[in-house]
């Protein structure tokens, strides 16, 4: 059984041309974006990781830390999705909970990279990717 979740194209159309932020994991944080930026998505990167080069159309937010401060330019934006990529489930467990109460945000999607930890983050009503699975899955239905 996965525990991703699928949305109906409804759900999907509702969301389209929202501005999306991409909160953590270094070079996949990174890839991510750049994926989102090429089918014209306005995306926002926030990480701790320092970039040489980036998309003109992204916007990036150099933080010293993952914490709830580096959130803030989620503030700016009308109905937001979050999506929380770092490599610590701890981080993203603090930064969706801040999303939630502080930015009233619909839509968050978490890594998760843990899967003893994904009842934790389903309690918390967020979108899951249960990292190891999804890895898993890739590697023998794309690769063997």
């Amino acid at each position: 059984m996965t525990r991703e979740t699928v949305h109906q194209e409804s759900d999907i159309d509702r969301h389209r041309g929202a501005e999306t932020f991409v909160v953590g994991g270094g070079h996949l944080g990174y890839d991510i974006a750049r994926r989102l930026v090429a089918r014209k998505t306005t995306v926002t990167l926030i990480d701790s990781m320092s970039l040489s080069r980036t998309p003109r159309a992204l916007d990036v937010h150099h933080v010293d830390a993952l914490d709830s401060r580096a959130l803030s330019p989620i503030g700016r934006a009308d109905e937001p999705i979050v999506l929380l990529v770092d490599d610590s489930d701890g981080t993203n467990m603090l930064l969706a909970q801040h999303a939630r109460t502080r930015f009233d945000t619909d839509r968050i999607l978490v890594r998760v990279n843990d899967p003893r930890r994904l009842d934790a983050f389903e309690d918390l009503g967020v979108d899951i990717v249960d990292g190891p699975a999804t890895l898993g899955r890739t590697i023998v239905d794309e690769r063997l």
